[in-house]
């Protein structure tokens, strides 16, 4: 069992509003600026498979949710976050696919 929860949209809206949960986006820049969940950081991939995770490290106790565009990338990202020491990480289940489906707001 995997420590990384997977959040409804529903969570990880409670998430960020009581939590000061912090969205992180792994898709690519050109989906990313095509459409994100408004607050979201960006993280590519480029710094994900060096480990980079510098950008966050002033959200390190706060609860990081995970956003890809399906849910399936989202749980590599977010287990090499809780092996640099982020200890609530989070992915949003069914990825900006769910949340778009749910008719949520997004910006560019």
């Amino acid at each position: 069992m995997s420590p990384i929860k997977q959040l409804s949209t529903q969570q990880m809206t409670f998430l960020v509003n009581r939590e000061s949960g912090v969205v992180v986006d792994s898709r690519s820049e050109k989906d990313f600026k095509a459409g994100h969940i408004i607050d979201a950081l960006h993280l590519g991939n480029d710094k994900v498979s060096k480990n980079d995770f510098a950008s966050l490290e002033k959200h390190k106790d706060n609860p990081i949710i995970i956003v890809c565009s399906a849910g399936m990338s989202a749980g590599k990202v977010a287990s090499q976050l809780a092996k640099a020491g982020f200890t609530r990480v989070s992915l949003l289940k069914g990825g900006m696919n769910a949340w778009l489906s749910a008719g949520l707001p997004v910006t560019k």
